[in-house]
């Protein structure tokens, strides 16, 4: 019995089950970001601030992310190894969801220049985040996993650049909400990804013994940095 059951969760049909709760999240984020595009437009036209056009150029973008992310999570291959325990699996939806919390943080009241000087980092960082995305393909995970070893093109410069480019679209998004509080969770978002990081280098190491290596020869997250 305990035979079969390992052998189902090696399944496409066991890894898409697992996913479902991701699926969800993303499907009802596409949508509900969507209705929020379509109100934000709608008090735009009605004479709103002209602020209004940064928030629906940040909702633009999520809905653009989130499409990719759903997309990756049902095509992507079976994992070769996970990560074990409560721990690892925690850190993992913490740092993916814990920017969700700017969305009960109040926009600053800036001017629209200065709002607009914020998009930038959430533009690139959003764009740079879909290339990387797709650029990891079939092997994406939210969870600690293990599915084939990727190590060119973005990943030859650094061993996290998905995290690298989030991160720099979380910024611009902490810059445009109310302070400290924006920058106070920002800040318990990335230690949440470094814990994160370490535990997916520790079951990349188990499944590929090449890859201890490559992170020898390659910087965690900024290049000549760290």
């Amino acid at each position: 019995m305990a035979h079969r059951v390992k052998q189902f969760e090696k399944t496409k049909f066991y890894d898409v089950a697992a996913a479902l709760p991701l699926l969800a999240f993303y499907g009802w984020g596409v949508w509900t970001v969507s209705v929020d595009i379509a109100a934000r437009y709608q008090a735009l036209v009605e004479g709103g601030s002209r602020l209004g056009i940064i928030g629906i150029a940040s909702q633009a973008l999520t809905v653009l992310v989130s499409g990719v992310l759903l997309t990756l999570l049902l095509v992507r291959r079976v994992p070769k190894a996970k990560s074990s325990g409560l721990l690892p699996r925690f850190a993992a939806v913490m740092g993916t969801f814990a920017g969700v919390t700017f969305s009960v943080i109040p926009l600053a009241p800036v001017p629209l220049p200065v709002a607009i000087v914020t998009m930038v980092p959430v533009i690139v960082g959003t764009l740079a985040t879909i290339v990387v995305a797709l650029w990891l393909g079939r092997q994406f995970s939210i969870m600690p996993e293990a599915r084939r070893l990727v190590i060119a093109g973005p990943y030859a410069r650094v061993r996290h650049p998905l995290y690298l480019c989030e991160e720099i679209a979380l910024f611009g998004i902490a810059l445009q909400h109310l302070q400290p509080w924006s920058l106070i969770v920002f800040t318990c978002q990335f230690i949440f990804q470094l814990v994160r990081m370490g535990y997916e280098e520790q079951v990349l190491t188990s499944a590929f013994p090449e890859y201890g290596a490559y992170a020898a020869r390659t910087p965690r997250l900024i290049p000549g940095i760290y």
